[in-house]
């Protein structure tokens, strides 16, 4: 059994207009946001492996989650191929991960997060920043993910009420 969690960065700044979006930092919501929610997906979730965009807006969202879980940044999985990436590109870094891990975190960007959710569980969420979309998946090895293979098993994200 396997569990990808699928996360979207926090929200991000668009105060420099000038700014490759590839060096978009977080905002005041996403540095509020991003720790937050980190929290509640280690209250309830174990991660032994992170796949994050090398964007800066991912990176420093990648820190909070990184360190909620207490995980080396020096271990995490950089995929330049999740930048701006279709879901064909997105379910060939799935396919890709080392069975060894069976609970991994996958941080990302929409529309890529969202196409990817819908892909792997035939359920179509709105993935806001920050967002975590929890996938139950009853398969031993990352190399046999298929369409609607997955269950979706929790849907979290910053503005739900919590229990």
């Amino acid at each position: 059994m396997k569990h990808l969690y699928v996360i979207r960065h926090a929200k991000s700044s668009w105060a420099d207009e000038g700014m490759r979006d590839f060096d978009r930092p977080l905002n005041e919501r996403g540095k509020k946001n991003a720790p937050m929610m980190a929290e509640r997906l280690q209250a309830k979730s174990k991660v032994d492996h992170f796949v994050v965009s090398p964007a800066k807006r991912t990176r420093q969202t990648a820190q909070h989650f990184t360190a909620a879980f207490s995980f080396p940044e020096n271990k995490i999985q950089w995929e330049e191929s999740i930048y701006e990436a279709p879901v064909s590109a997105l379910i060939n870094v799935v396919e890709k991960l080392d069975d060894k891990f069976d609970n991994v975190a996958f941080i990302g960007h929409n529309y890529g997060v969202s196409l990817l959710v819908a892909y792997l569980t035939g359920e179509h969420v709105q993935m806001p920043t920050c967002a975590i979309a929890t996938i139950e998946l009853e398969i031993e090895s990352w190399e046999l993910i298929s369409r609607e293979i997955g269950r979706l098993i929790d849907y979290d994200f910053p503005k739900k009420m919590t229990e």
